[in-house]
């Protein structure tokens, strides 16, 4: 498997604060999901966690902007399916977000 299709949790060499990710919300449980993303060139980034908890970060890479751009339309369409709706933009400082 080629290693693009792996998601790529590090964040060392972006510029995280200059990325607004849009973030959705899921009501469920005990104050609810949230996910976000956003497209850079080939890149998507995304964020997720439990509202309230310091989310989650991966990155993963494709060998064009427009896999790129069908991959988050996918999984948005999931999220949508799944009861999230759209919340706020936000960026995030790296201090802000667990990565690996």
């Amino acid at each position: 498997m080629d290693p693009v299709d792996f998601p790529k949790s590090s964040a060392d060499g972006i510029d995280l604060d200059s990325l607004s990710f849009d973030v959705y919300h899921c009501p469920t449980g005990a104050g609810g999901k949230e996910w976000g993303c956003v497209l850079d060139g080939n890149a998507v980034h995304i964020v997720y966690g439990a509202v309230g908890a310091k989310p989650n970060y991966y990155r993963k890479d494709f060998s064009n902007s427009h896999e790129a751009l069908a991959y988050s339309a996918k999984k948005l369409k999931e999220k949508a399916r799944k009861g999230y709706t759209f919340n706020r933009k936000q960026a995030f400082k790296r201090s802000e977000l667990v990565t690996a």
